[in-house]
């Protein structure tokens, strides 16, 4: 029978369309009351760098804008001091206010010493300038620096600010999970940077443990996957809260489910492969019967016993588990999470119903 789209949005607790035109910058700021200079106690010289404050655009007396001296030696600037909760492999969007006061043109890095991808880059001008960009965090450390050596250029530079780059919930619950090295790709229907690439290894979104937590009620979890390999450890996790896993395993080409203590319940032999797009589902009782539906058709036996649920004990994750060693390799779509078990008229309508580009709300 033919379901209303809205009615599948019912019960969703967390829906992410992993799209480059659907990320979020987060509210926390990274950098803190440190983002203007109105202190030297929170920005120190590195490799051979020179730090005043200054009052204004032009270099005049006062306080709230840096001015960075550079050295010649390569890599020199300045680090922030008391930078707390950047995370080495997270996604961060950040900002800098930059002009070039005197000398030469130079590129500066904001974020890891000379590394593009681990640094919001730009090139300062005479003219006071917003920068901004995104990087993945290869240090806990905050660098704001020059990738060369030049003639002692002087870079005036202010309101400093790292947030940190989340994937948003299209639901009302708010689970904006945090970015760790998941780039994007062309969806199933061939969108351009319509799915999450994740790289097998260190990569992985991380929804936390607010909502949906513990995942021991009714739930249903699905999403596109496209494998390029098993992933780490031959089992790469699709969804993961360190008690429950849902992953694709390599031994007998198949999927597994397990909610804590529970018996592990298993798709078909070889009913996923790599190399193609598949839509997985599992559904789940709070008393732990099962249901797998691959590209919206039950697969083995209806109502597996999977055991009792257990509370997970650790943030929720997608690609990957708490430890960043089971990693998903390939490709994550439009993955979502229900606190209520799909039929499977819904099961078949959740394969049909995506469109590229759509945001449910």
């Amino acid at each position: 029978s033919m379901i209303n789209i809205s009615s599948l949005n019912k019960g969703l607790v967390a829906h992410f369309r992993l799209s480059s035109d659907l990320q979020k910058v987060g509210s926390n700021i990274i950098t803190g009351d440190n983002s203007t200079f109105d202190a030297l106690a929170d920005w120190t010289p590195y490799n051979g760098g020179a730090l005043a404050i200054v009052g204004d655009w032009s270099g005049g007396a006062g306080t709230g804008i840096g001015k960075i001296t550079l050295p010649a030696a390569a890599y020199g600037g300045i680090r922030m001091i008391s930078l707390t909760g950047l995370v080495v492999g997270e996604s961060y969007y950040a900002s800098v206010k930059a002009k070039l006061l005197s000398g030469s043109s130079v590129t500066m890095y904001l974020g890891y010493v000379g590394v593009a991808s681990a640094a919001l880059v730009f090139v300062p001008t005479a003219t006071e300038t917003v920068f901004t960009g995104a990087f993945v965090a290869t240090s806990t450390t905050m660098y704001l620096s020059a990738n060369s050596g030049g003639a002692s250029q002087v870079i005036l530079v202010d309101d400093v600010i790292v947030k940190p780059l989340l994937i948003a919930d299209l639901t009302p619950y708010g689970n904006h999970p945090e970015n760790f090295g998941v780039t994007f790709g062309a969806d199933h229907k061939g969108v351009a940077n319509g799915a999450g690439v994740f790289d097998g290894a260190l990569s992985a979104l991380n929804i936390g443990t607010d909502k949906p937590n513990t995942l021991v009620g009714d739930i249903t979890m699905c999403a596109w996957i496209y494998l390029n390999s098993f992933g780490g450890g031959n089992g790469g996790r699709i969804f993961d809260n360190n008690t429950l896993y849902f992953l694709a395993q390599s031994g007998d080409s198949k999927l597994w489910f397990k909610s804590g203590a529970g018996t592990i319940v298993y798709t078909t032999s070889a009913s996923i492969s790599t190399g193609v797009w598949i839509h997985v589902m599992a559904t789940r009782t709070s008393v732990g019967i099962l249901n797998f539906y691959i590209d919206g058709l039950l697969n083995n036996t209806p109502d597996q016993d999977n055991g009792t649920p257990v509370a997970g004990t650790g943030d929720t994750y997608i690609g990957n588990n708490l430890s960043f060693n089971r990693g998903f390799d390939g490709k994550i779509e439009d993955p979502r999470i229900y606190n209520r078990v799909l039929s499977a008229d819904e099961a078949l309508e959740v394969y049909n119903s995506y469109k590229s580009n759509l945001v449910v709300s």
